[in-house]
């Protein structure tokens, strides 16, 4: 194919596509995956700057949203299920307006139409704080440890960006994301014109929506405007969970869904 995503899949069946939130990579669904692998193919992937699918320009919604299409068309897959989280969550929401044809369902994981700008900010806080390698993985251990100490982030945001680090060929630690690519998409959704509200009205497929209960990323009040944009949404709240629901209420994600899709 003409970009270079990097992709697994497990299972099979018809096609049900992962799609991660920013910082992350194939592997925050893996494990949910496989209570869907006996009835589904699971198509798990790094989006652009992240895990092994390495770029340095085109940071945009639009882009991650051509990737997947390109992926797609590659695997030579049309419809599919989508589920997105957070960024995840928006590419497929524009995915799903401009590409309707290729998506059967989609399951949205704590993305609100309406993007709570100082979480975005947080996010970009978060990647200027970070060094782009560590020299050894003792020393990255120490940055995360006096960084929770600190109270730069919390305990759950180490863990979670200590999932993104690998040895390279020189013996040095770094993240598997690009941290100037993914600021330079920060920037680009805090200027961008994207109409996510009207994306959801549009919506021509049964769509789940997925909120953590105390989610700081999809307020409550925007979670039940939301169902109300569009009759072909279900909505549910995921009690006891934050932002990455999947990873906090594993079993609660994995029921809905199933639940959803049957």
């Amino acid at each position: 194919m003409k970009n270079k995503i990097y992709y697994r899949l497990e299972g099979t069946g018809p096609p049900l596509v992962f799609i991660h939130g920013i910082l992350g990579f194939w592997r925050n669904f893996y494990s949910c995956s496989q209570a869907f692998r006996e009835n589904y193919t699971c198509l798990l992937y790094d989006q652009r700057g992240h895990g092994r699918s390495v770029y340095k320009e085109l940071y945009t919604v639009e882009q991650l949203a051509q990737d997947l299409k390109d992926l797609l068309d590659f695997l030579q897959w049309k419809p599919v299920v989508l589920v997105g989280h957070s960024l995840g969550g928006y590419v497929s929401f524009y995915f799903a307006h401009h590409y309707p044809e290729y998506v059967k369902k989609m399951i949205i994981v704590d993305s609100s139409p309406w993007p709570v700008s100082s979480q975005r900010e947080k996010i970009e806080e978060i990647l200027l704080s970070l060094p782009r390698f560590f020299p050894n993985r003792v020393q990255a251990i120490e940055f995360f440890k006096q960084s929770v100490e600190n109270h730069i982030f919390s305990s759950a945001i180490a863990h979670f960006l200590m999932a993104s680090l690998e040895t390279n060929s020189t013996g040095t630690i770094k993240f598997l994301f690009d941290i100037p690519g993914l600021l330079t998409l920060l920037s680009h959704m805090k200027k961008s014109s994207i109409d996510y509200p009207s994306f959801v009205k549009s919506l021509k497929t049964p769509s789940l929506i997925l909120r953590g209960e105390h989610s700081a990323h999809f307020l409550r009040s925007d979670f039940e405007k939301t169902l109300k944009l569009n009759p072909l949404i279900i909505g549910k709240e995921i009690k006891n969970s934050g932002h990455w629901i999947h990873s906090e209420q594993p079993q609660s994600f994995i029921k809905a869904v199933q639940d959803f899709l049957s």
